[in-house]
Formats: C-alpha cells, sequence, structure tokens
C-alpha cells in the first residue's frame, strides 16, 4: 500500500472497498525534549491536526494513534524528577483532542 496526502493512494482507498477499516498512527520522537522543545510539539501537533482534518471522513479510517514507545525509552535518556517531566509533557502532546476540539467527524457513522 502507499502513502499519499491526497486521499486517493492506495493506502487510503483500497481498504474501505472490502469494508477494511485503518488504524492511522503518527510516531513521535523517542528521545526529544517534549518539556522545552515548543518547535517540535508544535510543528508536530500541525501535522497531526492536518492529517487528521483531511481524513478525517475517510470511509477507510477507522481511528487515529499517536505516539509509540516513547515512554519506554526517555528512561534512557532522562531520570529523576526530569523523567517526570518529561513524561507528563509528552502525554500533553498524545491528547491533542483535549487542546483543539476542532476535529469532528463531518458524516454520521455507519
Amino acid at each position: 500500500m502507499g502513502h499519499g496526502r491526497d486521499g486517493r493512494s492506495p493506502c487510503w482507498t483500497r481498504p474501505g472497498r472490502y469494508g477494511i477499516k485503518v488504524i492511522n498512527g503518527f510516531w513521535l520522537g523517542q528521545t526529544t525534549d517534549y518539556v522545552n522543545d515548543s518547535a517540535y510539539k508544535s510543528s508536530t501537533l500541525t501535522s497531526i491536526l492536518q492529517w487528521v482534518n483531511t481524513y478525517k471522513n475517510n470511509p477507510s479510517v477507522l481511528m487515529w494513534d499517536i505516539g509509540n514507545e516513547v515512554l519506554l525509552n526517555l528512561p534512557h535518556v532522562y531520570s529523576g524528577a526530569q523523567l517526570v517531566a518529561e513524561d507528563n509533557a509528552y502525554t500533553q502532546v498524545c491528547q491533542p483532542g483535549r487542546q483543539q476540539r476542532s476535529i469532528r467527524r463531518t458524516r454520521t457513522t455507519r
């Protein structure tokens, strides 16, 4: 399956033809400084919201998955109070729906 933002690539069209739903994932930086790297957080959130708003009505989309094994890897980079702060900051990045409520599916689900 291919990638593509136009909604016509096989990644977006083929599953829907067969009634298959797709979980679309967004991977986040494994060693990013989630407390202080505002530019990364802002650009990542903007990118995620663009993808979601573009494809939220695509019949193949089941849901969006944000994040990956970041919490497993942060202890290799941070420790103590800084690790706790990074964990908390990462959690905020993974919950963009709580930061911006404008993402709404415009079609009714079956």
